[in-house]
């Protein structure tokens, strides 16, 4: 399992992958520059803490990495469609990534594993919570 978080650099729009710790008051994620035939070096840079968000393990149907605060869409074989934020839900006593789902839909178990899992539908991210709120209208 890879552990990876990424967050947006202070005083940019970067985004930056690494490690995350927090210090002093101050977060941070260590990014590993590993090239072959150079000493791999590590650079803390400042990020936004409201913006870091875990690695899920998991890949969209076009291979891209799926973040906690990912906005993803959704197609089912049947037309059905709907668009959610990945979300961790640690802090309610439900450890595990999920996203919630229109009312009138329902999954067995964890509704993320269950559509990466499922040949019966797609996934796709189309943003995330960070840099296109606008697309959140469509989840609400």
């Amino acid at each position: 399992m890879e552990i990876e978080f990424r967050g947006k650099r202070l005083r940019s729009s970067e985004w930056v992958h690494g490690f995350y710790y927090e210090e002093r008051g101050f977060s941070y994620i260590t990014v590993v520059t590993d090239k072959p035939g150079e000493i791999p070096t590590h650079l803390n840079v400042p990020v936004d803490p409201k913006t870091v968000g875990q690695y899920t393990n998991l890949k969209d149907k076009n291979g891209k990495k799926i973040f906690e605060g990912d906005i993803v869409e959704i197609i089912g074989d049947e037309g059905y469609e709907f668009t959610s934020v990945v979300e961790y839900f640690g802090e309610s006593g439900y450890p595990a990534f999920d996203m919630r789902t229109p009312e009138d839909y329902y999954f067995e178990s964890n509704t993320f594993s269950e559509i990466i899992m499922s040949s019966s539908y797609e996934l796709e991210v189309i943003g995330n919570i960070h840099e296109n709120p606008e697309l959140l209208e469509v989840v609400e």
